[in-house]
């Protein structure tokens, strides 16, 4: 059988140069002889394509350049390469699509085509660029180069302002792009687009990995915007590894979570949360309330082994509380597990009734002789009238965001180490050569950070905070414990810090007792450095 379809006589240069490439490219004999029958029959039917014409060639050669261009983007997408060459790459395919079409209307009209061809293809082959698009976009953002990042997405979002169809390529950008904003902490134009989202989700033909992908991040934006009840139906989905494990026969999953009912009586529940250390000392306010309300039920606390002790001695006295760790092979019999965070819901918090109250402030501690030499010297410092202040300036380097998007510098901290009337204490672990180098060039500051600490997390540093006159550190767990313990703590947070923080508030509630100072421009420091040297100088610290 052989098939005769009518088109504009460009298509028909166009479909002879790809057969000509694809008899260069072939190697197998039958492929072979396949381009070769249909290129004859084409060329019988159509004897204009003897003619030596130039646009032919450019239209030959803008085809084979296509063809090494898709070849190129495909071995990188294999890769998961999407790094600047595979960008640039994706806007070469666009561009000399265009240069295709163009000759081949330039062809369609030298030869007096009867059919002209329109581009309705276009929005195919530009919707596929602006995914590549996309997804580079969100390589940037993982990498930590959120400002071409959004600029890529903004770009993206303002050229589908309009668009209307909730599928895989649009929902994606939008919530890239909802992400992208909290990073510079910039009002999200879309987020009546995001509920409608949300609305339809289970509807939606889009993956289910995509779909729990749309959860998370409402999760964070409502949670971002104060919006705590509208979070309810998706915590379960903030701060939590999927374990897929078995504590004790029972598996431990998003899904399965569940809470005290109304009459319950000798019920446990196992309660984890799937942060660090510093979520861990935060969600933690929220057992005593627990076993407040349900007061003939159990508690069982999974916690960071590092820090399991302090659980223990804070709740040493409630017999119906057990600490736990996940390595724990001896998990007592639990009916109900769910996440801390889920606490909001199930105690029926919103942002303006968060409860607060220092729940370390009365934990004991032993003094080691270390750890008194250093509490010796700040006590000669007070017998002065020197101020001393403990400060950080970096947490957990696995944390994903600390290295672009929570860490300061330590440069920047010089002009606080210049003010020659405070004593600063380092507690910070594993400082580079270069940190070091910096803090010896100060008396007044002391490094304590590889020598304290040794048999217990915290132990020692429990004991120096609630001996200086404040502590002063970036978004580390160190801002927990020291707000917990009820000590003057001040927060120096990036423009796009976590939902915590809030977004411009000088306080939060979670932390009333904290001072929030905030970046004003993405990634500078000045301001905030600033603010807190006027603190300390005006004695308001």
């Amino acid at each position: 059988m052989n098939c005769k379809v009518s088109c504009s006589f460009g298509e028909i240069v166009d479909k002879v140069t790809i057969l000509k490439i694809k008899k260069q490219k072939v190697t197998n004999q039958q492929a072979l002889f396949n381009i070769q029958t249909e290129l004859q029959l084409i060329e019988q039917d159509n004897p204009q394509l003897n003619t030596k014409d130039k646009l032919f060639d450019i239209l030959y050669d803008t085809n084979m350049k296509l063809w090494d261009l898709e070849d190129e983007i495909r071995i990188k997408s294999y890769q998961k390469k999407y790094d600047a060459e595979y960008i640039k790459c994706a806007e070469s395919i666009h561009t000399t699509n265009d240069l295709r079409y163009k000759t081949k209307q330039k062809i369609n009209v030298k030869y007096n085509s009867l059919i002209k061809e329109e581009k309705i293809y276009e929005l195919t082959e530009n919707a596929e660029n602006d995914y590549r698009k996309l997804e580079y976009a969100k390589v940037l953002y993982t990498t930590g180069e959120y400002e071409k990042s959004h600029e890529m997405l903004k770009r993206l979002i303002i050229q589908y302002k309009d668009y209307e169809k909730c599928d895989v390529f649009y929902v994606d950008l939008l919530f890239s792009y909802c992400n992208s904003c909290s990073i510079f902490n910039s009002k999200y134009p879309f987020q009546t687009k995001l509920e409608t989202i949300m609305n339809k989700l289970n509807l939606l033909s889009i993956s289910e990995e995509q779909k729990q992908w749309c959860k998370v991040m409402y999760v964070f934006f409502c949670l971002s915007e104060k919006n705590y009840v509208t979070s309810y139906d998706y915590l379960n989905q903030l701060d939590i590894v999927e374990r897929n494990t078995k504590l004790n026969g029972n598996l431990i999953h998003r899904y399965n979570m569940d809470f005290f009912k109304d009459g319950d009586k000798n019920k446990t529940i196992l309660v984890y949360n799937g942060g660090g250390i510093g979520d861990g000392y935060m969600y933690a306010r929220f057992i005593p309330i627990i076993c407040q309300k349900f007061p003939h039920n159990n508690v069982i606390l999974i916690s960071d082994k590092r820090t399991s002790w302090i659980y223990k001695k804070v709740f040493e006295t409630n017999s119906r509380i057990t600490i736990k760790y996940y390595s724990d092979e001896d998990i007592p019999h639990f009916d109900y597990h769910c996440n801390l965070v889920c606490m909001i819901k199930y105690l029926g918090y919103n942002y303006d009734t968060i409860p607060f109250y220092p729940l370390f402030k009365n934990l004991e501690v032993k003094i080691s002789p270390l750890c008194r030499q250093v509490l010796n010297k700040i006590f000669s410092w007070k017998q002065e009238s020197q101020k001393t202040y403990i400060f950080n300036w970096k947490g957990n380097p696995n944390n994903g965001q600390e290295m672009k998007n929570r860490k300061m510098e330590l440069e920047n901290a010089r002009s606080l180490f210049e003010l020659k009337s405070i004593n600063w204490i380092i507690v910070t672990q594993e400082i580079t050569n270069e940190e070091n180098k910096l803090l010896d060039e100060f008396d007044n500051v002391k490094y304590y950070g590889n020598i304290l600490d040794v048999n217990e997390t915290y132990i020692d540093t429990i004991s120096i905070i609630r001996n200086v006159d404040g502590v002063i550190s970036t978004d580390t767990s160190l801002l927990h414990l020291s707000a917990n313990l009820n000590v003057t703590t001040y927060a120096l947070l990036t423009l796009g810090c976590e939902w915590r923080w809030t977004h411009d508030e000088p306080r939060t509630n979670w932390y009333p007792n904290m001072k929030l100072l905030r970046q004003k421009e993405f990634g500078k420091w000045d301001n905030v450095v600033l603010e807190l040297i006027d603190e300390l100088k005006s004695n308001k610290v």
